[in-house]
């Protein structure tokens, strides 16, 4: 297709293998939802804790995923808590990232990250409008740690305009995300399925308005 110009077979392995994580998660958190009650569940405090932290640290690693979990803690604790735990994990883990990109730059970041991931994300970033940028990577679900790595460590944008345009982008995400956990699985499969699509089409326009 024309306008997926660009994108490499292992990126459209890289977004299909999400889709297919947070597929599994979702099935299995309905098929267990039992066990998740009693051993999270009734953790109250304790397992929201441990679920914020889980997310937050998992979000700091390259190439990894958080979106499988996203179903647990729906199973678990419903939508709207789901929805704010999950916003709030991925706010500590992108001020972190942020706060490491800022402060040390590269003599700390590239020892977790290779350099090249970190330029190659650099490339999609707009040099126009930088906070309708982060709005919209937000609300298409960018890597959270490479997101706030670029932001830090390469422009000057303020910590507050930054956090703030990235999580009204990930409410509508996020909201969408765990509304969708509620569904069948065939219509969560057509869902994801969608949402890869769109996904490349949209890293496809910034790699390919980049070169322009």
């Amino acid at each position: 297709m024309r306008i997926l110009r660009g994108i490499t077979k292992k990126e459209i392995i890289g977004g299909t293998a999400v889709a297919v994580l947070f597929l599994l998660g979702s099935y299995g958190s309905a098929r267990f939802s039992d066990i998740l009650q009693k051993y999270i569940g009734e953790g109250g405090v304790y397992g929201m804790t441990a679920y914020v932290v889980s997310i937050a640290v998992i979000a700091l690693v390259p190439l990894a995923t958080t979106l499988p979990l996203v179903p647990i803690a729906v199973t678990v604790w419903g939508n709207i808590v789901a929805s704010l735990l999950t916003i709030l994990a991925w706010i500590v883990s992108a001020s972190v990232a942020f706060y490491l990109a800022r402060r040390f730059g590269r003599r700390i970041v590239t020892r977790y990250i290779p350099m090249e991931h970190i330029q190659n994300f650099h490339n999609l970033v707009p040099r126009g409008n930088l906070l309708t940028a982060v709005f919209l990577f937000g609300l298409f679900g960018a890597p959270i740690d490479l997101l706030s790595y670029v932001i830090g460590m390469f422009t000057k944008l303020e910590y507050r305009s930054f956090i703030t345009m990235f999580v009204l982008g990930l409410i509508p995400f996020i909201v969408f995300l765990t509304y969708t956990v509620t569904l069948s699985f065939v219509y969560q499969t057509y869902i994801v399925g969608c949402m890869v699509l769109v996904w490349l089409f949209f890293y496809a326009k910034l790699k390919n308005d980049g070169k322009n």
